[in-house]
């Protein structure tokens, strides 16, 4: 039976699904980001990911150490600095166009 997370990102929700609860608990942060990177573009060293109100910092831990299991919600926030290099890039693209 598969395990499902959803995660919350730019005002959208996209679900993020693993072949079982075991491959959820054993899926480390960083491999979360990962997955997150090839949905939303975004580099994960740009990323923050958000469950039960605190930010899940150690990218070498398990998801199974914050608690999470399926049917939970996580937020994706990306840094400032990703933002800005972002509009920098589709200025320039739309001035050099």
């Amino acid at each position: 039976m598969s395990a499902i997370l959803y995660v919350k990102w730019n005002g959208k929700r996209f679900p993020v699904e693993f072949t079982g609860t075991k491959e959820l608990q054993d899926t480390t942060v960083r491999e979360l980001k990962a997955t997150c990177h090839h949905i939303t573009g975004i580099d994960p060293k740009f990323m923050k990911i958000n469950a039960f109100g605190a930010y899940m910092t150690q990218d070498d831990l398990p998801l199974s150490a914050y608690g999470l299991r399926s049917g939970c919600f996580i937020t994706l926030k990306t840094m400032v600095k990703y933002r800005f290099s972002s509009l920098k890039k589709l200025a320039f693209q739309v001035l050099n166009f």
